[in-house]
């Protein structure tokens, strides 16, 4: 198993995650390892956020339309100050993803799904912050 304990520059590192249903169970436990997390369930309400605060790591699910994605990786660009904040894209199984926009987003890109096990999401983190 890969060691859970990363050093983040900020004390609290925070994922904020854009989600229009809550925070699964399983996805809480994979988070939860690393990051104090933060739900937001619209784009107005993830953008309102990104207003105030810089989050560590975004996790964006697959259920908004590509429109909404892409006004959440722009907003989340500009709140990126010296390097990308790194994303997750949740995808949903049950749902026909059409379009991902920002699929390259600077190498911090990853993708999860409910099937995702820890030491799978361990390694995704372990390569978005330290690679």
């Amino acid at each position: 198993m890969i060691d859970t304990k990363l050093q983040f520059a900020t004390q609290e590192p925070v994922a904020l995650v854009m989600d229009p249903k809550p925070v699964s169970a399983d996805l809480s436990i994979l988070l939860t390892r690393y990051f104090q997390v933060t739900h937001c369930s619209s784009l107005p309400q993830t953008l309102q956020t990104l207003a105030v605060s810089q989050p560590t790591l975004m996790v964006i699910s697959s259920r908004f339309a590509p429109t909404k994605l892409i006004q959440a990786f722009e907003a989340l660009k500009e709140r990126s100050t010296q390097t990308l904040i790194p994303v997750i894209v949740s995808l949903d199984l049950t749902q026909p993803t059409i379009t991902l926009p920002g699929t390259r987003w600077a190498g911090k890109l990853g993708f999860i799904s409910p099937d995702t096990s820890q030491d799978e999401f361990a390694a995704l983190i372990h390569r978005l912050f330290l690679a």
